[in-house]
């Protein structure tokens, strides 16, 4: 999962050109940044259960200390585009063998960042 992330922000950022790449902190950014940038970027979550992008995050309270356990998680940050992880690895022939779950080629995954909404010259 972290590979594919590095992926998608690597593609990103040679998909908007390194001008509006230099003004982001880096691929990876704290809340409060994001929380305050999240009009100015395009957010991906990328998750192979889909059904949890619009759920309900569910908690649980122990009875005897009080603490709250989070039980399924659930939910997004708003306006985040839902990526599906599953078509974020393809299968590639390779040396006249199939090999499954590998990462995509650039071709592909530009359709596919294209097809869930991503816009050019936006980061």
């Amino acid at each position: 999962m972290r590979n594919v992330l590095r992926m998608l922000a690597a593609s990103l950022t040679l998909a908007c050109g390194s001008v509006l790449a230099a003004d982001l902190p880096g691929p990876v950014v704290t809340a409060q940044w994001l929380n305050q940038h999240r009009d100015e970027v395009t957010i991906l979550d990328v998750r192979d259960d889909l059904k949890s992008f619009t759920g309900v995050p569910q908690f649980t309270k122990d009875s005897k200390t009080g603490a709250v356990s989070l039980t399924e998680n659930a939910g997004h940050i708003p306006g985040a585009l839902l990526v599906d992880y599953t078509k974020v690895r393809v299968e590639r022939v390779i040396d006249g063998r199939k090999v499954k779950a590998m990462l995509p080629d650039r071709a592909y995954f530009e359709s596919l960042m294209r097809s869930v909404g991503v816009k050019k010259g936006k980061p």
